[in-house]
């Protein structure tokens, strides 16, 4: 079976203006990043199947100052449930799951997500 990249489906209406496409190896996924406390490098990150079903809302805090939600940004690979990685101005931001007793009440993500 070849491998291919998902191109972008249609967005579903509900998804945040702000949601990005990542498309994978067969499959892909929305995600949307927010402020929480930028002061302590805490954002949260939303992610949604093809059809804009929650995966996962969690909080994430970043390995650097700087991230600005209001400037351009892209989520790259490897993007997943327990860290994601973002592009901007040239520079690379990993955001990593804070513990989960910060993230009570956050969705897991489903087993499709946990494997990619």
């Amino acid at each position: 079976m070849a491998n291919f990249q998902l191109k972008e489906p249609h967005r579903p209406s509900h998804l945040p203006e702000h949601a990005q496409w990542l498309s994978g190896t067969e499959s892909g996924f929305w995600f949307a990043i927010d402020d929480h406390d930028p002061e302590k490098l805490h954002f949260r990150i939303r992610s949604y199947d093809v059809n804009g079903s929650v995966l996962f809302d969690r909080f994430y805090i970043t390995d650097k100052p700087g991230f600005l939600t209001n400037k351009e940004y892209e989520f790259t690979h490897l993007s997943h449930g327990q860290y994601c990685s973002i592009s901007q101005n040239n520079r690379l931001f990993r955001f990593t799951l804070l513990s989960q007793e910060n993230n009570e009440g956050a969705q897991s993500p489903s087993s499709e997500f946990r494997n990619n």
